[in-house]
């Protein structure tokens, strides 16, 4: 199958409740029609090859595609994160924050195979 490059998405949500673990997946035949307060959906089904995280308070990154990190990625607040994998493989991120009502703002780009 040939690769779509281009494709993505922007997120935004708020987490209400400090030390709350949210899962956002990107790739899935859930939309954000299905979000909860935990699982949060892309509605452009994609595997990501780079993202920009965007975070009002601090939070950890646990977890790329299911499996857990062995030491989570800090993030401070206000800082954001970027990470580009040259290929498309990221599915889903796990994070957890450290304050309530902490905001996230998510913007990928990805492809679908």
């Amino acid at each position: 199958m040939a690769i779509c490059e281009g494709l993505g998405d922007n997120l935004e949500f708020s987490v209400e409740n400090a030390g709350d673990e949210v899962t956002i997946t990107l790739n899935s035949s859930n939309t954000s029609a299905n979000d909860t307060a935990t699982q949060k959906y892309a509605d452009s089904a994609v595997r990501a090859i780079k993202y920009h995280l965007r975070n009002s308070q601090a939070i950890e990154i646990l977890e790329y595609n299911g499996t857990a990190l062995t030491d989570p990625i800090s993030i401070p607040k206000n800082k954001g994160h970027k990470e580009e994998f040259g290929i498309p493989i990221l599915i889903s991120i796990k994070i957890r924050v450290s304050t309530a009502n902490t905001n996230i703002k998510l913007r990928y780009v990805g492809s679908q195979l």
